[in-house]
């Protein structure tokens, strides 16, 4: 494991794996998530904190970020709009529990491809990924 001022990465990254930006803003549920993908054989990169997604975003590539869309600085969709500016080829998968929040009225989001509603199980995410 190796810290990143604010931001964990785990894992190596296998042939069969992804390497995987995990933002969430509740730290709880960063680490569980982070474990079950990591359990899944991903490379997991974790931060509270969009602002350092986006340094972590322009020091090395991922094939999928996974973010909450509700957050204290800014929402999910924000955070993958800004990042996919730098690496517009990254997919993108949408978490909330907050299914009614006007996050979503704003577009962007397709709850039907890449969302999941929270709570679920590490095995719903893994099989999502």
């Amino acid at each position: 494991m190796r810290s990143l001022a604010g931001s964990t990465v785990h894992g190596a990254a296998s042939p069969a794996s992804a390497t995987i930006l995990l933002v969430d803003d509740e730290e709880k549920i960063l680490k569980a998530l982070g474990r079950a993908l990591r359990d899944a054989g991903h490379a997991v990169v974790e931060t509270t904190s969009p602002r350092d997604a986006q340094r972590l975003l322009a020091e090395r590539a991922f094939d999928l970020l996974v973010v909450d869309n509700v957050m204290p600085q800014m929402s999910g969709p924000e955070v993958a709009e800004q990042l996919a500016i730098a690496r517009p080829a990254m997919k993108v998968m949408y978490m909330s529990g907050y299914p009614d929040h006007p996050v979503f009225s704003q577009g962007g989001v397709n709850r039907e491809t890449v969302f999941l509603q929270k709570p679920f199980t590490p095995n719903v995410l893994t099989q999502k990924v």
